[in-house]
C-alpha cells in the first residue's frame, strides 16, 4: 500500500523508500524527501530540528536525533530481521510508514477552535479590509471573547475585520505601515492608553515580544507587566511567531492549545514544498 497522508504521498522518493532498501534515507542526505521528513518530525513532536538544516533541506545530527527519539519508546520501531534491539537514525520501510500513518492521523485533527488555519479568516466581506491584509488572515484569533477590549499587538490591520485595534506596548514600534500610528497602551502624550483589566483579547503575529524594560514607559513597565497589567483574568492571548517568545507569556498565562499549519513555500511552485508555522493560544491567569 503506498504512502497515503497528504503530506507525504506526492513525493516519488519517499514512495520509493518505502518499498526498497536502496531508497532509504539516511544522514547525509538531502532534498525536499528530507524537508517533509523534518516538518513531519517537528509537526509530531519528536524534537527541534536546527535551523541550517531545515533551510538546506539536510539530514544532520539534529535530524538524526529527531528520527532516534520518534523510533524510540513508545513505537520502539525496530528491524526485526536484523535482531535490532535499539533503533537507529535511518528512515527505512518501516519508518518512513509510521510517520506517514501518524501525519495521516494529524490530518484528521478537527481545526482549532480558536486560531484561523486558513488565509481567508473568519468569514467576512475582503472588500472592507486594508489593502495590506486583504485575504491574509491565517492564524488569527477565531471566535474571541469579546467581553472587554480587543486588541493586536504591533499589528498591521490583520484583525481589523474582527474589530480588534492596533496597539503599540513601545514607542519604537508605534509606525503603521500606510496608516496613522499605533496607540500605545499606557497613557502617554500621544493618548490615555488602555485601562487597567481591560483587555479579553489580544492577538500578536510575527510580532517580537521581550521581558527587558525598553517600552520607555514612565513606571519602567516591560512588555509581559503591560500585558498583565491591561488584560482580564481569562484574556485570550493568540501569539503566532517564535516558541521562544511565547515562553516569556508562562508566568502570566497558560497554554490551552498549540496550532500547527502547513502552507505552500511558494504558491506558484508546489514542487518547493512546505513550510510549517506556529500558532499558540493562552489564557490569563488570575
Amino acid at each position: 500500500m503506498p504512502l497515503e497522508s497528504e503530506h507525504f504521498k506526492r513525493n516519488d522518493r519517499l514512495q520509493s523508500c518505502l518499498v526498497a532498501d536502496p531508497f532509504h534515507v539516511l544522514e547525509g542526505d538531502r532534498g525536499q524527501h528530507v524537508a517533509l521528513i523534518q516538518q513531519a518530525l517537528t509537526i509530531l513532536g519528536a524534537g527541534l530540528i536546527e535551523a541550517n538544516e531545515i533551510t538546506r533541506e539536510f539530514y544532520g545530527p539534529s535530524t538524526s536525533r529527531a528520527v532516534l527519539k520518534y523510533k524510540g519508546p513508545p513505537r520502539n520501531i525496530l528491524n526485526t530481521e536484523l535482531r535490532q534491539t535499539k533503533p537507529d537514525a535511518i528512515v527505512g520501510k518501516r519508518t518512513i510508514a509510521w510517520l506517514d500513518q501518524d501525519m495521516k492521523e494529524f490530518e484528521k485533527t478537527p481545526p482549532s477552535q480558536f486560531v484561523c488555519t486558513n488565509l481567508l479568516g473568519e468569514p467576512h466581506d475582503h472588500s472592507k479590509c486594508h489593502p495590506l491584509q486583504v485575504q491574509i488572515h491565517l492564524l488569527t484569533p477565531k471566535n474571541p471573547n469579546r467581553f472587554g477590549k480587543m486588541i493586536n499587538i504591533y499589528g498591521t490591520y490583520e484583525t481589523d475585520y474582527l474589530g480588534f485595534e492596533d496597539y503599540s506596548c513601545n514607542p519604537l514600534y508605534c509606525d503603521h505601515d500606510g496608516g496613522p500610528l499605533r496607540k500605545l497602551t499606557y497613557k502617554s502624550e500621544t493618548g490615555p492608553g488602555l485601562e487597567d483589566n481591560s483587555v479579553s483579547d489580544i492577538c500578536m503575529r510575527s510580532s517580537p515580544l521581550y521581558n527587558r524594560k525598553d517600552t520607555q514607559q514612565p513606571n519602567g513597565m516591560n512588555e509581559i507587566d503591560e500585558i498583565s497589567r491591561i488584560s482580564q483574568t481569562g484574556c485570550r492571548i493568540t501569539f503566532a511567531g517564535e516558541e521562544v517568545f511565547v515562553l516569556k507569556l508562562l508566568p502570566i498565562a497558560t497554554i490551552i492549545e498549540k496550532v500547527a499549519i502547513q502552507t505552500l513555500k511558494n504558491n506558484t511552485n508546489p514542487s518547493l514544498g512546505y513550510s510549517t508555522s506556529y500558532a499558540w493560544v493562552l489564557i490569563k491567569l488570575g
